[in-house]
């Protein structure tokens, strides 16, 4: 991610961001080196839930304080995931942030016994995809998906 350059010159930002954890109503600051903020016993016991909300930026040289869309980051939505098929078979799968998505198709008829797995006692195919992290054209794809939907 591209962000702009602090008013002092430097372009080296902290990230601070809210997260939620599994025990009701408590919400956590954090940046990318760890916790900046907890006001409650135990908070590193505390399992933390993957999604999370950026709320500003703060220059490592001046301490400036920016707001979430000084980095670029839309308004708050879930996870963008784009995958593309051809002639029913997924060709690939790019996404705005770094994710694992795994196939299973159930539709085995057809296939050699070395090639069926057996997940959740169910019989199918398995395939496993690496997103290709590309923000931009992520938020270009559902843009014009809205933009369709609103003409």
């Amino acid at each position: 991610m591209k962000f702009k350059t602090c008013e002092c010159g430097h372009a080296e930002f902290t990230e601070f961001a809210m997260v939620e954890t599994s025990q009701s109503g408590v919400v956590i600051a954090e940046d990318s080196e760890g916790i900046v903020t907890c006001d409650y016993d135990n908070a590193g016991n505390i399992e933390m839930h993957e999604g999370y909300e950026e709320t500003g930026y703060r220059c490592d040289a001046c301490d400036k304080e920016y707001p979430a869309e000084f980095g670029g980051h839309r308004s708050k939505r879930p996870v963008g995931i784009q995958i593309g098929l051809e002639g029913g078979l997924i060709t690939g799968v790019s996404s705005d942030v770094p994710v694992e998505v795994l196939v299973l198709d159930f539709d085995v008829e057809g296939a050699c016994d070395d090639e069926i797995s057996l997940i959740n006692g169910n019989k199918c195919l398995v395939r496993n995809f690496d997103a290709d992290v590309d923000p931009e054209y992520i938020d270009n794809c559902f843009r014009q998906v809205q933009d369709r939907g609103a003409a």
